[in-house]
């Protein structure tokens, strides 16, 4: 089970180790916390040329529906937290919504990004 907190990051940070477990019959799933709705589009954080937040949330969910179907990912949740103030959700609500998904499913294993997130050493 992969625990991320916005779409693409399924493909972009785990993308070859989901794959890779889903081809050889591991049961692979995805909670992914929002929909992705502050990010750009193509270069657009805002303005002309940015769908707007509730349209961008749209496509970055079909986006990754898409792309957890091409990595053989078979359970996938969306929790539907506002990206860009995930900090600001409520800790013990998150995380029983997560360890819920967690007894679930029972995974042997969770993959997820460390508390800073993806950030490369420099």
């Amino acid at each position: 089970m992969a625990v991320l907190a916005h779409p693409d990051d399924e493909s972009l940070g785990v993308g070859g180790v989901l794959a890779k477990y889903a081809a050889e019959g591991v049961e692979v799933s995805l909670v992914t916390a929002t929909r992705g709705e502050g990010g750009r589009y193509h270069e657009h954080r805002e303005g002309p040329g940015h769908p707007g937040r509730e349209r961008l949330g749209e496509i970055r969910e079909a986006e990754m529906r898409c792309a957890a179907q091409v990595l053989g990912v078979r359970g996938l949740w969306l929790l539907g937290y506002h990206d860009g103030a995930l900090d600001q959700a409520d800790p013990r609500e998150i995380v029983g919504r997560i360890a819920g998904r967690i007894r679930e499913v029972r995974p042997h294993v969770v993959l997820t990004f460390p508390p800073d997130g993806a950030r490369l050493a420099a």
